[in-house]
């Protein structure tokens, strides 16, 4: 017998003829949205007692077909047309295109970076470490894009999970720039709050980088503004990355899983906010489910990076943009 009650909820899998039973009714109760892994197991008299974990995909991967893509990305420019304040929430899958891997990508991926970190067993992880692929990282397609778009003025804001810089580099102002979970390329002073941005990955242990503030009067000690995992986000930019959620007709969620709370709260209330809105609220750009699916207004099943290049070549089209010059699209 077999019961699942939710996502998140385990699961139970009982079959007196053992575990080619169990893995069959494992299939069964499987679903296209849902991930089921086994959590634990018994032996008994009645048979073997599966424990089973029931969610999300976080690993499957799915892709529009090009006809239903491309009708996506029409509907997605149409909406960008209409909308008033337009801000962009990205996630690591933003950043494959420019090299670095991401965390949740299965071990079959089509991804040219590979399986995500959190998916490989310690012993398989590569050589060195994601900060490193930062460092050496420069903007791909979809963030150049987004400059592009942040250029023309049709996106007003961009909130980041991302640590890599990359938007920064690609030439969004920090003023326009929520990063969540901070830039390694940035330090901050403890003291007045002033930020700096070097060239170097400032990440550092104890946090304090050994630098002092250059301002007159102050000379506070610098830290790095990398955010760990249990750490309090910074104050201010979680005040300026909801009043830009307060604000926002039309959010685009790219290349994240909106998993990673409290940042996944901001694109689920502005899909709840513009609920009965076909053409404003959510958008969810990404290869794997989120929990916040059902609630966008368009979910598209691709990369970001295509999905960006195609819907900016629409805008352009529709004289909403200009046509960026072959340097530009290069990153030069």
């Amino acid at each position: 017998t077999t019961a699942a009650t939710g996502s998140g909820v385990a699961a139970a899998v009982r079959t007196q003829r053992g575990t080619r039973s169990a893995r069959a009714a494992y299939r069964r109760a499987h679903s296209a949205a849902a991930e089921i892994r086994v959590v634990g197991w018994t032996s008994g008299r009645h048979g073997i007692f599966i424990a089973l974990r029931v969610g999300p995909s976080t690993t499957a991967k799915y892709f529009d077909k090009p006809t239903e893509l491309e009708a996506k990305c029409i509907a997605l420019a149409k909406m960008i047309c209409s909308a008033r304040h337009i801000i962009a929430f990205t996630g690591a899958g933003i950043s494959t295109g420019a090299g670095i891997a991401d965390f949740r990508s299965g071990l079959n991926t089509v991804l040219p970076t590979g399986p995500g970190l959190w998916e490989l067993p310690k012993a398989d992880r590569p050589a060195g470490n994601i900060l490193e692929q930062c460092a050496r990282a420069r903007p791909g397609r979809a963030h150049r894009a987004l400059f592009r778009l942040w250029q023309a003025g049709l996106l007003k804001h961009v909130i980041s999970q991302n640590v890599d810089g990359l938007h920064r580099k690609s030439g969004i102002p920090a003023a326009a720039l929520s990063e969540l979970h901070g830039n390694i390329f940035v330090e901050r002073c403890v003291r007045c709050g002033s930020e700096y941005e070097r060239d170097f990955n400032t990440i550092c242990p104890g946090g304090l980088t050994g630098r002092s503030c250059e301002r007159a009067h102050c000379g506070g000690a610098l830290r790095h503004t990398g955010v760990g995992f249990g750490d309090d986000l910074p104050e201010k930019v979680v005040e300026c990355a909801w009043r830009e959620s307060e604000r926002a007709d039309l959010c685009l969620a790219l290349g994240s899983s909106i998993t990673v709370t409290p940042a996944s709260e901001m694109p689920a209330w502005v899909a709840r906010r513009h609920a009965r809105r076909k053409d404003k609220g959510l958008v969810i750009v990404n290869l794997q489910a989120t929990p916040c699916d059902e609630q966008a207004a368009l979910r598209v099943n691709g990369l970001v990076d295509d999905v960006l290049e195609r819907v900016e070549a629409l805008l352009v089209e529709q004289g909403m943009l200009e046509r960026p010059d072959a340097r530009a699209l290069l990153g030069g």
